[in-house]
């Protein structure tokens, strides 16, 4: 269930309140999931509350959810921290695959669209399944207007 609730609603994370709701609703059947505080996280840093996004990543520690703390790290004005995270996110590469629309959200939480672009790229010639999440995924909105990510998003077929 929460697959299919976070593919649903993550595309409003920037404009809808009762996310976060949602998410601690669901956090109270599954107070020990990681994940889930992530998920409120980034909810956080979307709406603009990006010391809450901090405060609830904060005490995480699992390689999992890295990016996603890398990402609120960022957008909170922690690069160097976000930066250090994306260090752990590339040794973890090394050994395990990492997806690169992974590394393409923590370099636009970072400001570097160049590298998150880069990343599409590699995940475009990888065949990566997780480009299927691009068309709707907040976290690449600053891409959204640059012709590049629109070239990108017809190559995988998520625009008419």
């Amino acid at each position: 269930m929460r697959f299919w609730l976070r593919t649903t609603i993550d595309h409003k994370l920037t404009s809808l309140p009762w996310v976060i709701e949602v998410y601690r609703k669901i956090l109270g059947l599954s107070p020990n999931s990681v994940g889930l505080h992530r998920d409120i996280g980034i909810a956080l840093s979307f709406q603009g509350k990006r010391q809450e996004a901090v405060a609830e990543v904060i005490q995480l520690h699992s390689p999992g959810i890295s990016a996603g703390q890398a990402v609120i790290y960022a957008r909170a004005g922690l690069r160097v921290e976000a930066l250090k995270l994306l260090g752990e996110l590339k040794e973890r590469d090394a050994h395990e695959r990492v997806s690169p629309v992974t590394f393409a959200r923590v370099y636009v939480g970072l400001g570097d669209k160049e590298q998150a672009l880069a990343q599409l790229r590699k995940a475009y010639q990888e065949q990566s399944d997780h480009l299927l999440q691009i068309g709707t995924d907040p976290m690449l909105d600053p891409l959204r207007s640059d012709p590049r990510f629109i070239k990108m998003l017809r190559r995988v077929g998520l625009t008419p």
